[in-house]
């Protein structure tokens, strides 16, 4: 399209005349005033009115983005430039929902009847005509931008564009009612730390269908930019806007029990072998001898079991998720060859649950089981307790390979969890909330709150406050309603 129509563009045209108009119709949708729904459709006309010797032009249709209220199809050309068929004309377009527009370009071109001559269109005409299909709640303009109108010289014609609009189920945020203290509705944009504060919002449904409806806040603290977004039902605890709360500690092997110590595996040194990286203790295996496990009655080498240190909770912190890591080498990268890691729950029941695969690289890193996720608390929830982070070790360890043959040595030189924590309160608390607001009416959204500011969430926090709705679930708009802000402080 730009290759087309850029080509042609020489210089503005010096010509005086008034200038050509590119106009919608109808000019609201719908027509005669109503409401639009959901599934309707609605056949729209691009006109030019004024044109001059045109002979190429192009422009583009501009809706909602995100297929969020419309979407468009069925374009075709218009009768203008072709004059009813006397014309050859070359027409295209491309239509981009995701971000709410189709391009048009269209082109006349030169009659064989007349070669080496050209006439541009004149007058009045249609140059496109297309459907817009209502696919959510919402307000949308349909507009015409980025006109460009070229005459039989390549010169640009001046124009102007209207455009449409068209008019779904909407709804208003009405008034924030204000910041409170403790719940009791208090109005107030001044908190301290330790006190939770909320604020309420009061919606109304302007359409004709009942209307799910929520309310968003984009928050921002005036000291250092720092943001968060919170919406109507949620609760924002401890984090500080964005720095990472979470702390990491490491606690490693401290005792061997050897239950599997004759199975195929290697012992360089004294126990628990893998206590510490490089202090000349560790276990390798080159899968040469076979080794039984009675849980599952399969033969492969077998090294077990290893305990862990105790580990403290911090206190005001949880347990956010435990990553096994061994310090490892293997003579030749290798998928074909695992090392199958199993643990147990705090009361050692079996059976014992595969948590992923250690492996190595040739030379020594830290690496993490591999084929599952890293966080042990998908599989053993009660390793995130105080109780059962004490209780964890890996049972056994296995050298397992694809084809069953012997493969290249394995070293496992020292093994450790890294736990890592979060504050009890952290982030954001509960999922957004939502009600079914009916035609006409007006409801009060839950509370939006903040629970207990730090010490370091004191400053000044500017506040957008911004409704969404929906009918069809689709997409959560807020086409046509104006936000409201607002500005409160947390103070020592």
């Amino acid at each position: 399209m730009a290759m087309l129509l850029g080509a042609l563009t020489t210089v503005p045209s010096g010509k005086s005349q008034d200038a050509t108009a590119l106009s919608l119709t109808p000019t609201m949708l719908p027509a005669d005033g109503t409401i639009g729904h959901v599934g309707d459709v609605y056949a729209l006309t691009v006109n030019i009115v004024n044109a001059s010797d045109l002979w190429a032009l192009q422009f583009r249709i501009a809706f909602a983005p995100y297929t969020s209220v419309l979407g468009i199809s069925n374009l075709q050309e218009g009768p203008f430039l072709s004059e009813g068929g006397w014309w050859p004309t070359f027409f295209t377009y491309t239509i981009d929902a995701f971000h709410g527009y189709a391009d048009v370009a269209i082109v006349r071109l030169p009659n064989p009847e007349f070669p080496g001559e050209k006439y541009g269109a004149w007058g009045d005409g249609v140059l496109a005509t297309f459907n817009m299909n209502v696919v959510e709640a919402g307000i949308s303009p349909v507009a015409i931008e980025n006109v460009i109108l070229l005459d039989t010289t390549g010169a640009q014609m001046p124009n102007t564009a209207t455009g449409s609009n068209y008019y779904g189920s909407s709804a208003s945020l009405l008034r924030i009612v204000g910041v409170g203290m403790g719940y009791d509705d208090t109005p107030t944009k001044r908190a301290k730390v330790g006190q939770t504060f909320h604020w309420n919002q009061l919606v109304e449904n302007l359409g004709d269908l009942p209307l799910y409806v929520r309310v968003r806040f984009d928050i921002t603290r005036e000291e250092d930019g720092r943001y968060i977004r919170l919406y109507s039902g949620q609760t924002y605890l401890d984090g500080a806007f964005g720095e990472d709360p979470s702390t990491t500690d490491y606690i490693y092997v401290n005792g061997y029990t050897g239950t599997y110590a004759t199975w195929g595996w290697n012992y360089t040194g004294t126990a628990p072998y893998l206590n510490a990286v490089n202090d000349g203790s560790y276990v390798w295996c080159d899968g040469s001898s076979m080794g039984m496990i009675p849980e599952n009655l399969n033969w492969y080498p077998t090294t077990g079991r290893y305990d862990f240190e105790d580990y403290a909770i911090p206190e005001g912190r949880a347990i956010s998720s435990v990553v096994l890591q061994a310090y490892t080498r293997y003579s030749t990268p290798d998928e074909d060859m695992d090392l199958d890691t199993y643990m147990r729950d705090a009361a050692e029941a079996p059976p014992s649950t595969w948590i992923g695969s250690l492996w190595g690289n040739v030379l020594y890193e830290w690496v993490s089981p591999r084929w599952v996720t890293d966080d042990l608390t998908v599989f053993i929830p009660d390793l995130a307790t105080q109780t059962g982070i004490n209780a964890a070790r890996v049972r056994f360890i296995m050298y397992w390979t694809a084809d069953d043959l012997p493969h290249q040595t394995a070293w496992v030189d020292a093994m450790r969890m890294a736990v890592s924590t979060l504050p009890a309160r952290f982030g954001v608390e509960g999922e957004p909330t939502a009600k079914r607001i009916d035609p006409g009416k007006e409801v009060a959204m839950h509370h939006a709150a903040f629970y207990s500011p730090l010490p370091n969430q004191v400053g000044t926090y500017h506040v957008t406050a911004t409704i969404e709705y929906t009918y069809a679930f689709l997409r959560w708009n807020s086409y046509g309603s104006p936000q409201r802000a607002f500005t409160f402080t947390i103070s020592p």
